[in-house]
């Protein structure tokens, strides 16, 4: 289920497997997807490829299938709510491997134990409060209608909501901060990677904020707070733990402002480079989405405008200015600041420059976000008719 630590335990199989296999972990569902599972199969003997959220690949099952397994082991993962009404289908069609299904992540009775005093201090009992200690672990891992064993995420959340939670956590970041400026910048950019649903590792550190993993917290004093966010693998700088802490770190414990400071010269580090690895290229577009930032605006007029800065100093910058995902979130923040006529103008170079991306590939997104803007101009600007007629007749031939 969510929150029962699947990612983490592809993250810790990739690391103990690394050791004596060649193994592949996929990060992203991108159209050249197959045609590097076909080079790694080509050149690498029998290599693990660990793919987290097995159906977001779906498009790909039928080609994967075609292996064997004398040329491949595949390791997935899913959530239990799809994995259940959809089981059937890895029997039917990998008839070359033998499938086996293990459910992972289940409480025991020592973490359950664990849990309670947490769960006590944030108050999440309800009619439960005046249990025992001992009862209460008995309900965590409990699988009856009112257990909470097939729902832990629930506790998870309910944990990140407590107040008390919130300000030990911020406290944790308020200090490593004064210990280590780096330390924190890596804490508070994976915390946003994880967010974003990119892969956290020693190249994208490096190449982001041009610091060395395994040197931010090289002193017990930063490495007893770091341990909070990472956790350590031996031969290796480790993980980031947890993608539901990500999410309401995002929300409810980050300083938004020093987030948007990191992001900054995260951005800027990338677009830099010359050339762009390709993974970095898609680390720095989604660095820039604006669905993403606007969380961390949460509607603060200035820092909407931080954003638009950064977008406007990038714009000239060659590994951006002919990415239509780039154009596409300057407009959504130019549109959020009711700048609607810079936001029309970005929307329409997104569109033209999706052409880039070949004939069968419409910017469904961007031409949505055009028809709205043009309408929201329309109400809100004094507007000529003839600007009004055309800007209705591009609407319709966009709908």
């Amino acid at each position: 289920p969510l929150g029962h630590g699947k990612t983490l335990i592809s993250k810790i199989l990739a690391a103990e497997l690394g050791r004596d296999h060649d193994v592949f972990v996929a990060t992203r569902n991108q159209e050249n997807f197959i045609n590097e599972v076909n080079d790694i199969v080509a050149n690498f003997k029998n290599p693990i490829l660990i793919v987290d959220d097995y159906y977001k690949y779906s498009k790909h099952h039928r080609e994967l299938a075609k292996l064997t397994s004398n040329d491949v082991v595949f390791i997935f993962t899913s959530r239990l709510s799809v994995h259940e009404s959809r089981k059937e289908e890895l029997p039917a069609q990998f008839l070359n491997h033998d499938v086996v299904d293990l459910r992972i992540g289940e409480l025991t009775k020592s973490d359950a134990e664990s849990l309670v005093p947490l769960v006590n201090q944030a108050g999440m009992w309800g009619t439960m409060s005046e249990l025992s200690d001992d009862k209460k672990a008995k309900e965590l891992i409990s699988t009856f209608d009112h257990g909470y064993q097939a729902n832990f995420a629930d506790i998870l959340v309910g944990l990140m909501n407590s107040s008390e939670m919130i300000g030990r956590i911020k406290k944790e970041l308020e200090v490593l901060r004064e210990l280590s400026t780096d330390a924190y910048d890596v804490v508070l950019l994976s915390i946003y990677l994880e967010f974003t649903n990119n892969h956290i590792d020693e190249l994208s550190i490096d190449q982001a904020l041009n610091v060395n993993l395994s040197q931010v917290h090289a002193t017990d004093a930063v490495s007893n707070i770091f341990r909070l966010f990472f956790n350590p693998v031996d031969g290796g700088n480790g993980y980031f733990a947890g993608s539901i802490f990500a999410k309401y770190a995002m929300e409810k414990i980050c300083n938004h402002n020093d987030l948007i400071g990191v992001i900054e010269k995260s951005a800027n580090n990338l677009a830099d480079n010359y050339p762009l690895h390709e993974e970095m290229k898609l680390v720095l577009v989604d660095l820039l989405r604006f669905n993403y930032l606007k969380v961390i605006a949460s509607g603060d007029q200035m820092r909407l405008k931080r954003i638009r800065e950064l977008y406007s100093n990038l714009s000239s910058n060659a590994n951006l200015n002919k990415d239509d995902l780039f154009w596409n979130a300057f407009g959504m923040c130019e549109r959020a600041l009711k700048n609607f006529d810079s936001a029309v103008k970005h929307f329409r170079t997104s569109i033209s420059y999706a052409k880039l991306r070949g004939k069968f590939y419409v910017p469904y997104h961007a031409q949505n976000q055009l028809v709205v803007c043009l309408l929201e101009r329309g109400v809100s600007h004094q507007i000529d008719a003839s600007t009004a007629f055309s800007n209705f007749k591009e609407i319709l031939e966009l709908l």
